[in-house]
């Protein structure tokens, strides 16, 4: 399923920018009381899995925003217009 977030994301110019992660460790941060400035250098400091944690779940969301605005457009239910019942 990553790979369908993420080609949709790549087609559709969906970027996560820097302020987004910073709020998102900070939160993380915020987790763990007392431990916020460690809890941020563990994540920061070379730790690719641990960034991926941060911006995967903030990629998708986006990516599942712009899907259900694109989808919005589209008429009842989510059909395409030409599919709806016409009235008589």
């Amino acid at each position: 399923m990553v790979s369908c977030w993420r080609k949709v994301g790549e087609q559709n110019a969906i970027t996560i920018s820097q302020d987004e992660v910073n709020r998102a460790l900070a939160a993380r941060a915020r987790q763990f009381p007392g431990q916020e400035k460690q809890v941020m250098i563990d994540i920061t400091a070379s730790n690719p899995q641990a960034m991926a944690e941060i911006r995967v779940p903030l990629f998708e969301d986006k990516v599942i925003d712009f899907l259900g605005e694109a989808d919005a457009g589209r008429g009842q239910e989510g059909r395409p217009p030409d599919t709806l019942p016409r009235s008589r």
